[in-house]
């Protein structure tokens, strides 16, 4: 997962394009954030914006979002750097995109004191998330990250998308993406492409599945539950385990170790340029082995089911999981030792996984690894890129900082320079995923728009009820 995409610009012009007549559409400025003006920008409504820099401060202290993060102070001597760089990001932007009214306020900057990046740099919905605060807020490790200006530039440019087009909505988020596939070896660009709903459904079941297990589908990988990669159960069966590795250390040591070393060596062994694994034949005998020592050393004696101590874990209602969850999985699980329980669970999902990449095949006539969505996250490059070119910079600046700051460079940018065909990425849960992938359609991207850098935002999708996209509990877009 890309650390974060980072800056967003600042400005401050108080005049709105001479060239572009302000939206006649009278649900434009009316009081209401409406996604669905006839305008060429969003509506102004929309936008939670601040008078300066310290009230900007004061709301992110203030926000549940900031967790207690600490902030430095606009006297911190990092601050104007980055803020000069923040206002020629913003001219720059308001120079190849419609705001509207927003060319009369300046995008605020608050630089988080944290000793370790989490997320480098991101924008931030309000409380309600109905809202985009015009501001970006700057982890300081991430000045220390080792990109240069320009790229640093440029991923402000990809921030200000972010914030300017509303991709902290989650409504935005789900309406922008459009899915298809890219058939043979050809890559159409994203933002051009219809929507189709047979690849948009098997979409959202594919990640429904993955968002219980992760993004991993591998036969190999049989019943193995993996922590930290996206996976509610991944992450309740470690929280059990290590619980009870605490309550009972001598007779869980050896087996947990023992699972703790395999889990490693199955997150060690992904393909850094796709998040992909390759593990023997041999794997799923080794998981058998592993997890029934667990059971006879660790968990002997423990009674309830899997259900049971995942609804501990996450800390939900147990009736309530076990209502919602289909006579299959309930069968395989319910009966069963917790451990096992665990396997049988876990093994179903990735085999649901499986069926819906072979439909996906029968559907498009093409591998799953040829599905293709255009997300929040490929606007924000896109928009990056004609922001550079207006500034008479490379366009694809943001490639570059995007592999640097995932630290695949000596792998990624050959195939980039060469144009040589580059692996999407498996980790479809995440709209970061596919890094080198966004490096070598940004450089294309940049050969696009030059000569005419103007970027024209794609519009919405029509409303749907059927969320697939859904941002993290804790807050942002990075």
């Amino acid at each position: 997962m890309v650390p974060c995409l980072v800056m967003l610009a600042s400005g401050c012009s108080t005049e709105a394009d001479p060239g572009e007549p302000r939206c006649a559409d009278p649900l434009y400025g009316n009081g209401t954030c409406d996604l669905d003006t006839s305008c060429s920008y969003p509506d102004i409504d929309c936008f939670l914006t601040f008078d300066d820099q310290a009230s900007a401060q004061t709301w992110w202290t203030s926000n549940a979002f900031a967790a207690g993060q600490p902030t430095a102070p606009a006297s911190d001597p990092r601050f104007a750097n980055v803020k000069a760089a923040l206002d020629e990001g913003w001219t720059a932007y308001k120079a190849t995109h419609d705001v509207g009214d927003l060319a009369a306020h300046e995008v605020q900057l608050v630089l988080i004191n944290i000793p370790t990046m989490r997320l480098g740099a991101f924008v931030s919905p309000t409380a309600g998330r109905d809202k985009a605060a015009l501001a970006v807020f700057v982890e300081l490790p991430f000045l220390s990250v080792g990109l240069t200006q320009d790229e640093i530039l440029s991923v402000m440019m990809h921030e200000l998308e972010h914030a300017v087009g509303l991709h902290v909505i989650p409504a935005v988020t789900e309406r922008t993406a459009r899915f298809y596939s890219a058939p043979g070896t050809s890559e159409p660009f994203g933002g051009d492409q219809p929507d189709n709903a047979g690849i948009r459904s098997l979409y959202k079941e594919w990640t429904v599945r993955a968002g219980n297990v992760g993004y991993l589908g591998d036969t190999e990988l049989a019943g193995l539950p993996l922590y930290g990669i996206g996976g509610s159960l991944g992450d309740a069966f470690a929280k059990i385990v290590a619980a009870r590795a605490a309550a009972t250390p001598a007779p869980c040591a050896a087996s947990k170790a023992r699972l703790d070393a395999l889990e490693t060596q199955v997150l060690n062994l992904r393909a850094p340029l796709d998040g992909s694994v390759n593990l023997a034949s041999t794997a799923p005998t080794t998981i058998v082995d592993v997890l029934n020592q667990l059971t006879s050393e660790c968990f002997m004696g423990v009674t309830g089911d899997a259900i049971h101590f995942t609804a501990l874990a996450l800390a939900i209602d147990e009736a309530t999981l076990r209502g919602s969850l289909s006579a299959e999985v309930r069968t395989a699980v319910e009966g069963k030792a917790v451990i096992a329980g665990f396997y049988n669970w876990v093994a179903l999902e990735r085999t649901h996984m499986r069926d819906v990449q072979t439909r996906f095949q029968t559907l498009t006539g093409t591998a799953w690894g040829r599905l293709r969505y255009f997300s929040t996250e490929e606007a924000a490059d896109d928009s990056s890129v004609s922001s550079m070119a207006a500034l008479g910079l490379s366009g694809d600046l943001i490639g570059s900082a995007l592999v640097k700051l995932e630290k695949i460079e000596a792998m990624c940018q050959p195939l980039v320079d060469g144009g040589q065909p580059i692996p999407y990425g498996e980790n479809l849960i995440d709209t970061h995923h596919a890094t080198c992938w966004r490096a070598g359609n940004a450089r294309r991207f940049a050969d696009r728009v030059a000569g005419a850098p103007r970027y024209t935002r794609p519009p919405l999708l029509p409303a749907d009820d059927t969320r697939v996209f859904a941002l993290p509990a804790e807050f942002v877009m990075n």
